[in-house]
C-alpha cells in the first residue's frame, strides 16, 4: 500500500501556494508543473516533500488517499499523461493537482467517496486554495 498526498509548498514568488502530488512509497515521487503562464512543464521528482529542496517551504502534506500496490503503475501513467494547460491565464499548479486527482478517480485508482479523500481535497481547497 502506498498513500498520496497533497504537497502544500509557500510560493517562492506571487500569492498562490504551490501545490503538487507526493506518492509515498518506499520509492517516493512527487508530481507537479513548474513554471508559470504560459510555459508550465511536469516535472516528477524521487523525493519526499520532507527531503526536498524546497522542504523550508514546506506548509503541510495533505493525505487524500491510500493506493493499492498494483495501481501504482497505472497512478503514474495516468499523472504523466495529464494535461497541462499553457492556453488559460488563470490555470495553475492547484489545478494540475485537482485534475490529476479527478482523473485517478475516474480510473478507480483513488476512491472519490472516501472520507480521506473528500476531507484531504476539502481541507486542501478551504485553506491553500487561490490566492492567499
Amino acid at each position: 500500500m502506498a498513500a498520496l498526498f497533497i504537497a502544500i509548498y509557500k510560493p517562492l514568488e506571487g500569492n498562490y501556494y504551490h501545490w503538487a502530488l507526493h506518492l509515498q512509497t518506499p520509492h517516493p515521487l512527487i508530481f507537479e508543473v513548474t513554471g508559470s503562464h504560459p510555459s508550465f512543464s511536469t516535472q516528477t521528482s524521487h523525493e519526499t516533500p520532507e527531503t526536498s529542496s524546497r522542504r523550508d517551504r514546506l506548509v503541510e502534506s495533505i493525505h487524500v488517499g491510500d493506493i493499492n500496490t498494483v495501481d501504482i503503475e497505472q497512478l503514474k501513467e495516468k499523472i504523466n499523461i495529464q494535461h497541462v494547460d499553457n492556453e488559460t491565464v488563470e490555470w495553475n499548479c492547484q489545478d494540475y493537482v485537482l485534475e490529476a486527482l479527478e482523473s485517478l478517480v475516474e480510473e478507480c485508482i483513488v476512491d472519490g467517496d472516501d472520507e480521506v479523500y473528500v476531507d484531504g481535497v476539502e481541507r486542501a481547497k478551504r485553506k491553500y486554495y487561490g490566492p492567499m
